[in-house]
């Protein structure tokens, strides 16, 4: 009988952390980020998506520089993470890293008409393919690499150059 509950105790005992470890969010409370999944950025009206042409292929732009898309139209990019996570609520515009890992880079641009800032996109370079379009919206970017990733002594991340394609909605 004594050596049974050698091992029932230990055995209870991972059982406990085990648990713990599976509802651990349920447990302690929401966390303050979520890592957007394809199925999760269909947008919210359920309405035909508009077709798009990629009009532009490879084109490499410095981080913090605007691209000059036609006579109304830039393009900036504005922020790099490598392990990219949306911050909630979803929809604010706002991302961040989990870690300096670079397992889900991503770039957040600011469109511009007329060098007014007209709408934002988040573009992972994992995930082609995956935008949700704003009223209004005349262009989109996929993200297809980058070079000279740092991260800064504030702690902000930074990339010499990406490379993108440009589409238009259409």
């Amino acid at each position: 009988m004594k050596n049974n509950k050698v091992f029932v105790i230990p055995a209870i005992i991972l059982f406990i952390v085990l648990v713990v470890i599976a509802f651990k969010d349920e447990l302690i409370g929401k966390s303050p980020t979520h890592q957007m999944l394809p199925q999760e950025a269909v947008p919210h009206q359920h309405a035909e998506q508009p077709q798009m042409e990629i009009i532009q292929e490879n084109v490499e732009i410095s981080f913090g520089e605007k691209y000059q898309i036609d006579d109304e139209w830039g393009v900036e990019i504005i922020q790099f993470e490598p392990h990219c996570m949306l911050v909630e609520p979803i929809g604010n515009g706002k991302i961040n890293s989990q870690s300096d890992a670079e397992m889900n880079p991503a770039i957040k641009v600011h469109f511009e008409k007329n060098g007014e800032f007209k709408h934002y996109q988040i573009c992972y370079s994992q995930m082609p393919g995956m935008h949700t379009v704003k009223p209004e919206q005349k262009y989109f970017v996929e993200f297809l690499g980058y070079q000279g990733y740092k991260k800064t002594t504030d702690g902000k991340y930074i990339i010499e150059m990406a490379t993108i394609q440009i589409g238009k909605v259409q």
